[in-house]
């Protein structure tokens, strides 16, 4: 969430989000620490099956190995 906001482009030649720190201290102070986790879910959604199917090939081809 944080690598988001300090992507967002220049509004009027003013850049909000300047570095890590400022920008983790100013989503905290307007919209609470609860906002940190935003878009957790679907990036489990997405990397969690990915890394089920990347764990059971390893496992059927190391039992066919052994």
């Amino acid at each position: 969430m944080i690598r988001t906001r300090l992507r967002q482009p220049t509004v009027n030649g003013i850049q909000k989000y300047t570095g890590l720190m400022q920008t983790l201290k100013l989503v905290v102070a307007e919209e609470g620490v609860k906002a940190l986790y935003g878009g957790l879910t679907p990036h489990m959604l997405r990397v969690v099956p990915n890394a089920a199917c990347m764990f059971l090939i390893y496992e059927v081809v190391a039992s066919k190995l052994a």
